[in-house]
């Protein structure tokens, strides 16, 4: 078992029979095939980085704290780190796919769940300001969109 600090976050990572299993307090566990705790311990380090980076140059710190930033980013990077390595395991034409977070998932509809989903539940009377200051969108955009999203999932 090897221990990473993503700031505030301990991710403890077990390899186990060719994979390695992700533990942490602030997502549900992961396992990620075919990989080694050393390369998930680089990427995992790289792929924080990125995200949290991109995240405190827009944050508001009146509106958002240090804490959720860190919490968010984690749960970006968990999500797409899983989904990129599926791909990997899944589709021959990906076996080699870099597990980098590729930055145009920023704009992604899962990025933006991912962060509606946490301001909702932690916030509930003010999500939505949060959200658009992440999004960095105006109010009444970010209405529109909203909408269109609960629609998607509401079909």
């Amino acid at each position: 078992m090897v221990q990473i600090r993503l700031e505030d976050i301990t991710v403890e990572l077990y390899g186990v029979n060719g994979s390695v299993h992700l533990k942490s307090l602030y997502h549900s566990d992961v396992i990620l095939t075919n990989q080694t705790v050393e390369n998930v311990y680089v990427i995992l380090n790289e792929n924080f980085n990125i995200v949290s980076t991109h995240y405190y140059k827009i944050y508001d710190n009146e509106l958002i704290k240090s804490e959720d930033i860190q919490i968010l980013s984690f749960r970006i990077v968990m999500h797409y780190l899983y989904m990129y390595n599926q791909w990997q395991t899944i589709y021959k034409n990906q076996e080699r796919r870099d597990l980098t977070f590729n930055k145009t998932d920023f704009a992604n509809a899962s990025t933006h769940d991912i962060i509606f989903d946490y301001f909702k539940t932690k916030y509930p009377l003010d999500w939505e300001q949060s959200s658009v200051i992440l999004l960095e969108i105006d109010i009444a955009s970010f209405k529109t969109y909203y909408k269109e999203r609960e629609y998607f999932y509401n079909k």
